[in-house]
């Protein structure tokens, strides 16, 4: 809190804890993201992940930006809403 109140933050912006991304203290959410892809390590900030509205994780993605990840947001979205259309 300190840290947002010296830059200014919005007194109702949502902040998160710190947790650890790798090793044997990983937060839960991280050791669920990973496994999905290996087990393979977080090796930098900015690495992404595409998780699915019930919250399976669907691609990786490296810390440097790529084109792809709108093109497959797209499709994720796409297809989540065919198979909405075949529910009702």
């Amino acid at each position: 809190m300190k840290f947002a109140k010296e830059h200014d933050y919005p007194e109702d912006a949502i902040l998160m804890q710190k947790v650890d991304v790798n090793g044997k203290n990983a937060d839960e959410n991280w050791k669920l993201l990973k496994a999905a892809f290996n087990n393979k390590a977080v090796f930098w900030n900015f690495e992404k992940f595409l998780v699915d509205k019930n919250g399976v994780p669907k691609k990786r993605y490296g810390s440097t930006w790529s084109k792809d990840i709108a093109k497959d947001i797209e499709s994720l979205l796409a297809e989540e809403q065919e198979q909405a259309g075949e529910d009702l």
